[in-house]
Formats: structure tokens, sequence, C-alpha cells
């Protein structure tokens, strides 16, 4: 079983947007929070899904069902809103 029931909403919200590869700045203009705080939530990601890097961290939720790879082709083709 993987860790990944220990994700908040919040750090799942960032996992979509570097999943449709938006980077850590137009991750943080979308949600309104500091491109720090983006880069601490990817920190914490890697560390709950004791990933190595974010492909990897993308690929474990996807195969875990935490994150849909529908969903992240819609955010792909949506430009930022901001």
């Amino acid at each position: 079983m993987l860790p990944v029931g220990t994700l908040t909403s919040r750090e799942i919200e960032v996992l979509y947007l570097l999943a449709a590869g938006y980077s850590s700045k137009i991750i943080a203009d979308e949600l309104g929070i500091s491109k720090r705080t983006v880069e601490k939530h990817i920190e914490n990601i890697l560390a709950k899904l004791l990933a190595p890097n974010a492909p990897a961290a993308i690929s474990i939720s996807i195969k875990a069902k935490v994150i849909d790879p529908a969903k992240i082709a819609v955010i792909q083709i949506l430009p930022p809103t901001k």
C-alpha cells in the first residue's frame, strides 16, 4: 500500500498542476501562495510518497488513483487564469 492517503488536499492540487507541466511560479500564482510554499508542498509530496523526484511522484499518484490522468489533460489545455 502506498502512503498516498497522507497527502493533503492542497498537496494534491499542487501535484495536479505539477503533472500538467506548470512551474512552481505559475502554481504559486494560480493558488495565491508563495513560490516557496509551493516548493515546500513539493518537498512534502516527495517525502510522503517516498519519491526521488516529481515525475516519480506523479507516476506513483496515478498508479494509486490519487490523481486522474484525464484531469491532468484538461488542466494542460486550460491557460493559467492569472
